[in-house]
C-alpha cells in the first residue's frame, strides 16, 4: 500500500525551540519558587505533554502515581496553561527557528510522489503553538492536519492524536509515516499501524531511538537522510 500522508512532530524534529521552552520553563518554575532546571532535565521530561510536564516539574516523577496524583495535577495544569500562553505570545521565527534544511524538501515534499502526498503535524505542545510557528516559518499552507496535545483526545505515545489525523486526511494509518524525534512518537505510530522514522538531532540519541523499537523505517542521524528516507519509501510503496 502506497505511503499517503507524512505527519511530523514539530518541536526537535523540525524546529530547534529547546531553548525558548527551557527559558520559558524556569522564568516560571522561578517565580513559583523551584530551581531552574538543566537542559538536559527539560530533554528527559519532553516525553509528557506540557501539564504532565509542569506536574512533574514541580512535585517529582513520583506524583504520576501518587494517590493525590489528581491534586496534583491541578497545579500541573495551572503552570502549564501559563506556559502555554507565554510561550505562543513571545515565539518567533528567531527564537524557534528550523532546522536547516526543512523548509525547502518540506515545501517541495508533495511533489515527489504521483498523487502528491499530505503532510499533516502532531505535537504534544498546544495546537496554538503548533499554528503559530509553522506560520511564523512561512509552511503551515503545506500541512493538511496540525494537532496539539489539547486539539486530541489523548497525547503521543497514544495513537489516538494520529488516528485523528488520518480520519482528517482520508487516509488509511498503513498508508502514513510517522516522523519523529521521541520514542513516544515511534509508540503512537506503531500503536496506530502507521509507519514509523526515527530522527536524532532532537531530544533523544540515536542509540535510545533504536532500542527502543518503535521505528519500523529506521532512525537517521541528518535532514538529508530523512527526506531521502521518505521519498524512498514514496517510490518504493508507489510502484510496488
Amino acid at each position: 500500500m502506497p505511503i499517503k500522508a507524512v505527519v511530523f512532530d514539530i518541536d526537535g524534529t523540525l524546529v530547534q525551540s529547546t531553548p525558548h521552552c527551557l527559558r520559558t520553563t524556569n522564568q516560571l518554575l522561578v517565580e513559583n519558587g523551584k530551581p531552574a532546571l538543566s537542559a538536559e532535565e527539560y530533554k528527559a521530561a519532553t516525553k509528557w505533554d506540557t501539564p504532565t510536564r509542569f506536574t512533574v516539574h514541580l512535585h517529582g516523577e513520583a506524583a504520576l502515581s501518587a494517590p493525590n496524583f489528581e491534586e496534583l495535577y491541578k497545579d500541573g495544569l495551572r503552570l502549564g496553561g501559563q506556559f502555554d500562553e507565554r510561550y505562543v505570545a513571545t515565539l518567533s521565527a528567531d527564537n524557534c527557528p528550523l532546522f536547516t534544511d526543512i523548509k525547502p524538501s518540506l515545501l517541495t515534499l508533495p511533489s515527489s510522489s504521483p498523487d502528491g502526498v499530505k503532510i499533516a503535524a502532531l505535537t504534544n505542545a498546544c495546537v496554538a503553538y503548533a499554528e503559530k510557528v509553522l506560520l511564523a516559518h512561512g509552511i503551515s499552507s503545506s500541512f493538511g492536519a496540525i494537532e496539539g496535545a489539547d486539539s486530541v483526545p489523548a497525547s503521543k505515545p497514544s495513537p489516538l492524536g494520529l488516528l485523528q489525523i488520518c480520519e482528517r486526511l482520508g487516509v488509511e494509518p498503513a498508508e502514513t509515516l510517522m516522523v519523529g524525534d521521541a520514542v513516544g512518537d515511534g509508540k503512537a505510530g506503531v500503536s496506530a499501524g502507521c509507519r514509523s522514522l526515527g530522527v536524532s538531532w532532537g531530544s533523544y540519541t540515536a542509540e535510545t531511538l533504536e532500542e527502543s523499537r518503535q521505528f519500523s523505517e529506521g532512525v537517521v542521524g541528518t535532514r538529508e537522510e530523512m527526506w531521502a528516507k521518505i521519498e524512498s519509501l514514496l517510490v518504493t510503496m508507489a510502484s510496488s
